[in-house]
């Protein structure tokens, strides 16, 4: 059986392994050994790929394996990564705490159910992204251990949270869910917000990454072919707005999902340039608002959208469409040219 690791046949000699999973295992426990890695990607034969958490179960015989490719990924790599997704969250997650003290205010029961059960699936996901990272930090070097301590108290603050929260949801207890959520959620966030950038810096210290020229050019180019997708787009969403007012609604689906997919590709790229350049979006600022919160923005109203289009709600969907995402699109052209010069400011 041929096995190739990142590109590079792998020479490995089985020994009792029978199965995928045990030759899996094998191999994962010396790359995290070895080189503090993770295996994130695995296709068998001609190309069928399957998730790592299944390969690692998977009783397949090995006599009908000829070909393993696989690939790995530092422990710390995947580390920064959930820590932005988290920091980029986070704030999201306020919006919502204040979102369902207003449902409490105006006694919505069934918004309040809905927005506190997913607070509370939310929490959950990011408890758990927040273990792993902090299981990550026993395995890295000693720099980490700094804010180790830190970590693990604020995890155990948020997991208590998390289970008052559910407690008060299942006894209906109004009031005490909107105190928990108002005095002690909404603050213990800002805590994470404060230790996440800490966590982000130590892990890039870790991972000694250096930004070289080529994907210096790389990304500019990125921010130049989007650019041009970003000029068709403000004018396009009118006309979805005007095909969806005349009843051309199939022509208009179909601009509609192209539009999003843009907007979705436009988040992912700004994100790709944060994590790559070490970029603070809460300190570079465009037309008086920061990039952090243009973001925020946009992925709030991309949420009404596909709100309003879930329910069906034309009229909203349009008014959203002409003149509130048109006028959002066009400006985050002058973002993308602020992106751009802090860039190239990277090569000085």
């Amino acid at each position: 059986m041929e096995i190739i690791l990142n590109g590079q046949n792998l020479d490995f000699e089985l020994e009792n392994e029978k199965t995928l999973s045990e030759v899996l295992l094998a191999i994962g426990k010396w790359t995290a050994e070895t080189n503090s890695e993770v295996i994130t990607s695995i296709r068998l034969n001609e190309g069928e790929e399957i998730l790592p958490e299944e390969g690692f179960k998977s009783k397949k015989p090995l006599k009908e394996i000829n070909k393993v490719e696989l690939e790995t990924v530092r422990i710390v790599e995947l580390s920064i990564d959930g820590l932005i997704e988290l920091l980029d969250y986070f704030p999201q997650l306020k919006s919502m705490i204040k979102k369902t003290l207003k449902a409490i205010e105006k006694k919505d029961e069934k918004k309040l159910k809905n927005l506190v059960e997913k607070i509370i699936n939310d929490v959950d996901w990011a408890y758990a992204l927040i273990e792993d990272i902090y299981e990550s930090m026993q395995v890295e070097e000693k720099t980490i251990f700094l804010e180790e301590k830190a970590v693990k108290k604020e995890k155990e603050i948020l997991n208590n949270i998390k289970q008052e929260l559910i407690e008060l949801l299942a006894k209906n207890k109004t009031e005490e869910l909107g105190n928990l959520l108002k005095e002690q959620l909404y603050f213990h966030i800002d805590e994470w917000l404060k230790l996440f950038p800490k966590l982000i810096e130590c892990f890039r210290n870790i991972k000694g990454k250096e930004v070289d020229s080529k994907a210096l050019f790389e990304e500019i180019e990125e921010i130049k072919k989007f650019k041009n997708r970003l000029n068709a787009l403000s004018s396009n969403l009118v006309n979805v707005s005007v095909k969806m007012q005349t009843g051309d609604d199939i022509k208009a689906m179909e601009m509609f999902q192209g539009d999003i997919t843009i907007l979705e590709d436009l988040i992912s790229l700004v994100q790709n340039i944060q994590r790559c350049f070490n970029l603070n979006y809460s300190n570079i600022k465009v037309n008086d608002k920061s990039i952090e919160e243009e973001i925020l923005t946009l992925k709030n109203m991309l949420g009404e959208i596909i709100m309003a289009f879930e329910n069906n709600d034309i009229v909203m969907l349009c008014d959203l469409l002409e003149y509130e995402l048109s006028p959002l699109s066009e400006s985050w052209l002058d973002i993308l040219n602020k992106l751009e010069e802090e860039i190239k400011s990277c090569l000085n």
